[in-house]
């Protein structure tokens, strides 16, 4: 554990706030949707959940979570040269191997 060691002339206090008490249970959750917080409050599953309004809501992070990634339209090769990049099934030729010795390298 790391200490951070402050010097400051006053005493403060900080304390984070949130103004709806509705998106600290939403982040509390994991951002579960605020249809299920609402859900959970309407069946008394949890007594100290506010009640919902809007179940509609979205938060920042939850739009970036279900934000798609572009992708180019064109692939790009990576080889330059033939046989650069070759699959090969190794699996195979491991099953019907009795001795494991071919794959150790050794230094002359």
């Amino acid at each position: 554990m790391l200490t951070l060691s402050i010097k400051t002339n006053e005493v403060k206090c900080l304390k984070a706030s949130i103004k709806y008490e509705a998106w600290c249970w939403h982040m509390r959750f994991g951002h579960l949707n605020f249809g299920a917080l609402k859900s959970l409050g309407d069946e008394n599953m949890i007594k100290e959940i506010p009640h919902i309004n809007h179940p509609n809501q979205l938060c920042k992070a939850c739009l970036l979570g279900k934000h798609a990634r572009s992708f180019s339209k064109e692939a790009k090769s990576r080889e330059n040269e033939s046989l650069q990049l070759v699959h090969i099934d190794m699996c195979d030729a491991i099953l019907h191997l009795e001795d494991l010795s071919v794959f150790l390298e050794t230094k002359i």
